[in-house]
């Protein structure tokens, strides 16, 4: 953090200008440690993933984008009307029973 933050006395603050200074001051620090954050986090699953490795485990895997065609329903909406019977339903069914009996 840098000092310039921690020696803010918002009392002495007379002008709109010192406050814009200090906002931005302050936004730039957020953008600063934003981009840190995110880094850090980037590098400690790298860090997962050879600690995996190196146990014999898999690692995350790394997913590319998605190649899923727009417009293509693959809902399974209205194929269970057409489907076939389950193969212990046609057992249990008086057809079946009745091809056994004399």
């Amino acid at each position: 953090m840098p000092d310039e933050i921690r020696h803010i006395d918002l009392s002495k603050m007379a002008t709109m200008e010192q406050l814009r200074s200090i906002v931005k001051l302050l936004m730039n620090t957020v953008e600063t440690m934003s981009l840190e954050i995110a880094a850090l986090k980037k590098e400690n699953q790298e860090l997962k993933d050879s600690i995996k490795q190196l146990r014999g485990e898999q690692g995350r895997p790394k997913f590319s984008g998605t190649t899923k065609k727009p417009g293509k329903d693959t809902s399974s909406k209205g194929k269970e009307k057409g489907a076939k019977p389950h193969y212990w339903t046609f057992l249990k069914s008086k057809d079946f029973l009745g091809f056994f009996q004399p």
